[in-house]
C-alpha cells in the first residue's frame, strides 16, 4: 500500500473515531486510538485542535487532508465544488512525532530503512538523548 494512501486512510479512521465520540455513539473505547491520543497530542491529528462540532469535524478533516483554509470560505460563499487549485501547496498534514525513540523505530518501519542492531549500547544512546531533549526543551520554556 502507497504511503501517502496509508495516510489517508489513517486520518480518516482519527476524523471518524473521534465524530463518533463527540456525539455520544461510541458504545467502547478505542484503546490504540486512546494511546496514540496521547503520545502524539489532539494537535497532530486535528488542525487547530480537536473539533467538537459537526462542521468542525468538516471543516478540520479538509483542511487536515490538504485543502487550503481560503479554499473552505471561497466554496462556501459560492457554493463552488473544490478545484485542484483550492488545495494547499504544503499538502496534507502528517503526524510528527514527540520522542527520539519514535524517529528510530520510524526509519526501520515507516522508512524501510536499513535494520538496527539493537543493542544495550544503542538502546542507551537512544534514551540518553531522548534525556537530552527533554532537559533542553523544558529549560527553553522557563
Amino acid at each position: 500500500m502507497p504511503a501517502s494512501s496509508a495516510h489517508q486512510e489513517q486520518i480518516i479512521t482519527f476524523a471518524l473515531e473521534n465524530a463518533i465520540r463527540e456525539e455520544g455513539l461510541a458504545k467502547t473505547w478505542w484503546l490504540d486510538m486512546d494511546t496514540l491520543f496521547e503520545i502524539f497530542g489532539d494537535e497532530a491529528f486535528f488542525v487547530g485542535g480537536k473539533p467538537h462540532t459537526r462542521s468542525d469535524y468538516v471543516n478540520r478533516f479538509m483542511l487536515q487532508v490538504g485543502i487550503s483554509a481560503s479554499a473552505l470560505n471561497k466554496n462556501k460563499r459560492k457554493g463552488k465544488k473544490m478545484a485542484l487549485e483550492d488545495f494547499s501547496q504544503a499538502g496534507p498534514r502528517f503526524l510528527t512525532t514527540r520522542a527520539l525513540i519514535h524517529k528510530s523505530l520510524q526509519d526501520r518501519y515507516h522508512r524501510n530503512a536499513k535494520r538496527m542492531n539493537w543493542t544495550m549500547e544503542t538502546i542507551s544512546e537512544v534514551l540518553s538523548r531522548e534525556g537530552t531533549e527533554r532537559q533542553r526543551k523544558r529549560w527553553r520554556w522557563r
